[in-house]
């Protein structure tokens, strides 16, 4: 197998087909199964795997949730929340952020993939 190194992580990363991560996917911390990711198979490391569409996440995206400014994809370094759904982020997950005025996105409402409804 081949390893693919990306932004999201510091060590490469090997494709899998299907991984069950008690920790869940350490990009967008969404729990159980996780099919067409990656993991990282370096010893010790704290976050094994990811689910394709965070790995591959883009570094930089412009967002409709906010205009103004881009949102760069950052570790959460505190626990806060979303600012589009309300949804919690805890410290250590992969969120969107604007460095300008602090505009958090998780990455299920960055890709639009967000259960929240709005009317």
């Amino acid at each position: 197998m081949e390893k693919a190194k990306l932004p999201i992580h510091k060590h490469p990363l090997l494709p899998i087909t299907r991984f069950f991560s008690r920790r869940g996917c350490n990009g967008c911390g969404s729990y159980g199964y996780i099919y067409g990711g990656y993991r990282c198979n370096e010893l010790g490391c704290e976050t094994p795997a990811f689910h394709r569409e965070c790995a591959e996440s883009l570094q930089e995206i412009k967002h409709f949730s906010h205009p103004d400014h881009p949102l760069n994809l950052r570790l959460n370094d505190k626990a806060s929340t979303c600012n589009r759904c309300g949804i919690h982020l805890f410290k250590e997950s992969y969120i969107y952020i604007c460095s300008m005025c602090d505009f958090k996105l998780d990455l299920h409402c960055a890709k639009g993939s967000c259960s929240t409804s709005y009317s």
